[in-house]
């Protein structure tokens, strides 16, 4: 009779143990939650350089005009070279379609015989336009209607390549108006 007690209460232990260790698997359980966020499309644009001075200068004598830009050209007249044009920066978090509009024509802005005024625009960090609307690096006259010339169809915003530079330049004749002389160029960056 003891070694069925024996035999009952080891099989009893065995029973308990077993009992305890599918209890403690049994409450092993997994929830599962979710998050949401949501985040506004945001188009801005900087001019990081926002401001040209090419300072006074005439046209050189027997010169019908003297050319400058922000190159650092200055041909048939005295004006003090400017290496740097206008830098813009897409600060926002979409890719925009960029145009740039000046207020005044090269008649308007310079008056006399034939003056020019032109731009062209490059990449200042590689890849910062993807499909530019308007040739880069190649001149173009300023426009003065609606929003102005499309430069870029998809500038991108990413901080590594979002940034444009647009250079001037100006084609003084030899009978521009005299005085100082400004104009605004405007840039618009539209959600594409």
């Amino acid at each position: 009779m003891e070694k069925v007690k024996y035999y009952f209460f080891a099989g009893l232990l065995v029973v308990i143990i077993l009992t305890i260790c599918s209890i403690h698997y049994s409450t092993v359980g997994r929830v599962v939650g979710s998050l949401n966020v949501t985040i506004y499309s945001l188009a801005s644009l900087n001019f990081t350089v926002n401001s040209i001075d090419f300072g006074s200068g005439s046209v050189f004598l027997n010169s019908s005009s003297a050319e400058i830009d922000t190159q650092g050209g200055v041909i048939g007249g005295n004006w003090t070279p400017v290496n740097g044009g206008f830098i813009i920066e897409n600060m926002g978090n979409i890719n925009l379609s960029v145009f740039l509009k000046s207020e005044k024509n090269a008649v308007e802005f310079l008056g006399g015989t034939n003056p020019g005024y032109y731009y062209l625009f490059s990449n200042l960090e590689q890849n910062s336009c993807t499909v530019n609307a308007t040739a880069m690096n190649v001149w173009n006259s300023v426009n003065t209607s609606g929003y102005g010339s499309n430069l870029c169809e998809n500038m991108q915003y990413l901080d590594s390549n979002d940034s444009l530079r647009v250079d001037l330049k100006l084609v003084i004749p030899s009978d521009a108006i005299g005085g100082s002389r400004t104009d605004v160029l405007t840039v618009t960056g539209i959600n594409i």
